[in-house]
């Protein structure tokens, strides 16, 4: 019985733990399906939203560049803000470096007070203006006077400001012929005397630079003054600008536009106008781009002229030599061959003293000879050696010897 029930019991623990194995079986199995499941599915995506701004419903500049150039300097958006205002009211700031601002081209190579310049983003456009100058004139050297030769605004209004941009001084110095052309803008350069709180027909203006000076006269009008206002001059036809030393100033053919502060009364003046002066030329030494001054009315502009070296008469052939001819022959040698010219040349002289020939540079031709005639007897013949240049004609007798 012992031995019975023990291998009872033994069935009855393996049974038991078949089932649990197999329960365990199941569960793993379950388990495995579970996580591989798990492990095959996809997961679900994650959406990320960016919230779009309102459409662009305009666009303003905020900061302004550099406006302000010389000549051959280019466009600089340094410092450059633009403002973005759209359709709900927000509003952003770009500044000069977002890649989607697009810059118009800045032309420097003239002078100009105003240029359009543009600048796009994204479809909008916004405009803003720059000038552009000529660079400062450094002026080198011991100042020995000054002079008025532009003053291109003389005209106000009572309670005008005044606008030195239009004059121009030069400014002459003992180390140097010609003078330095400075701009009124100059910080150098101080005005004083003008008063637009009253009219005045001849309000002198008083121009100094390094202690010295030089003055005008502007008129200060009423705001009732009816008549156009002279604003600048503009030389649209020049006369002669090529003198020589001594020459006088030829104002033929010279024509001035005025131009005024009404576009209506613009109109062109001529060389003969007595209202018409011309100051600043001087023909006593040759310069290049001599500035001569045109004033109509207490308005000036000016043009520049050149004054040359007289230039030396061109020297004129005044006589010849024959070098180097052989002279002597016998009758039959003169009858049989005539001249030998081998070696012969002839010697120029000119007017201005200079002499030139050699047999490489003039040699004697035939061309140059008179017809030659045989002879009978031994003495001597002349022959004439004749010689054009320039149209000048010039000669010469030559002795030739006959012997037996």
């Amino acid at each position: 019985m012992k031995i019975v029930g023990n291998k009872n019991k033994i069935k009855v623990n393996k049974t038991l733990i078949i089932a649990i194995a197999s329960a365990i079986a199941v569960i793993a199995i379950i388990v495995g399906l579970v996580i591989g499941l798990s492990g095959n599915k996809t997961p679900e995506a994650t959406t990320t939203t960016t919230k779009k701004g309102s459409p662009i419903s305009s666009i303003s500049i905020e900061k302004l560049p550099k406006t302000e150039y010389y000549i051959g300097e280019e466009f600089d958006k340094t410092g450059f803000v633009l403002k973005i205002t759209r359709k709900d009211g927000t509003t952003e700031l770009i500044d000069a470096n977002d890649p989607e601002l697009k810059f118009s081209k800045l032309d420097s190579s003239l002078a100009n007070e105003s240029i359009e310049m543009r600048v796009e983003y994204k479809g909008f456009i916004a405009k803003f203006n720059v000038s552009v100058s000529r660079a400062p004139v450094v002026v080198e050297g011991t100042v020995t006077g000054i002079s008025i030769t532009s003053t291109p605004k003389s005209f106000y209004y009572v309670g005008d400001e005044f606008d030195p941009s239009g004059i121009i001084i030069a400014v002459t110095v003992a180390e140097k012929s010609e003078p330095y052309y400075i701009n009124g803008n100059c910080p150098e350069v101080e005005v004083s005397g003008f008063d637009s709180s009253v009219a005045n027909d001849e309000l002198p203006i008083t121009v100094s630079y390094k202690g010295f000076t030089a003055s005008y006269n502007v008129a200060i009008k009423d705001a009732s003054f009816g008549e156009y206002v002279i604003l600048s001059l503009t030389v649209v036809t020049k006369p002669k600008t090529t003198y020589y030393i001594g020459q006088e100033f030829d104002k033929k053919g010279m024509r001035i536009q005025v131009n005024t502060d009404k576009q209506a009364t613009t109109f062109f003046v001529e060389a003969d106008d007595e209202k018409l002066t011309i100051s600043g030329f001087d023909s006593s030494v040759a310069v290049e781009n001599q500035r001569v001054t045109v004033t109509y009315e207490g308005v000036s502009t000016w043009f520049t002229v050149t004054i040359k070296e007289v230039p030396k008469p061109t020297p004129t052939l005044v006589s010849i030599e024959v070098v180097d001819l052989i002279d002597s022959y016998s009758v039959e040698r003169w009858n049989k061959n005539g001249l030998n010219l081998y070696g012969a040349y002839l010697k120029l002289t000119y007017s201005d003293g200079t002499v030139k020939g050699s047999y490489e540079e003039t040699p004697l031709l035939w061309s140059y000879i008179s017809p030659l005639s045989k002879v009978e007897s031994a003495g001597t013949t002349e022959i004439t050696v004749s010689y054009v240049e320039s149209g000048v004609r010039v000669s010469a007798t030559v002795t030739i010897t006959i012997t037996e």
